[in-house]
């Protein structure tokens, strides 16, 4: 019982969030879309987002995305990932904030939207 009980709550305090985003529209010009506003527990780990993809609604090329995790107070890098990549936030900005905003905009300036999917890994 004990050794369950030792598993579980390790379990629990090393979990992470994890939010999927499936055929979110981007903007056209290189524009910022707010994906969500979340909350951190842990504020020992960094964050993470995986691209899975961005179809250019004119083309149909794949392009690249540009993902900034924004907090009041905080500077954050933002990031340039192409399919498939993911893209890890360690420092201590990244880890502090108890609430941050996703942005993710198409990293190339044109006039058509795009279609985007991926996985932010928070908490």
């Amino acid at each position: 019982m004990l050794l369950v009980t030792g598993i579980l709550s390790f379990a629990s305090t090393s979990a992470s969030a994890v939010i999927g985003y499936v055929g979110i529209q981007l903007s056209v010009y290189n524009g910022y879309v707010n994906f969500c506003t979340e909350y951190k527990l842990d504020r020992t780990v960094g964050q993470s987002y995986y691209s899975s993809g961005n179809i250019n609604s004119c083309t149909g090329n794949e392009n690249e995305i540009m993902v900034k995790i924004s907090c009041v107070g905080q500077s954050i890098e933002t990031k340039t990932l192409s399919k498939g990549n993911t893209k890890n936030w360690t420092t201590e900005a990244a880890k502090i904030c108890t609430r941050y905003n996703l942005q993710v905009k198409n990293n190339v300036l044109s006039p058509c939207t795009s279609t985007h999917s991926g996985v932010w890994t928070h908490n």
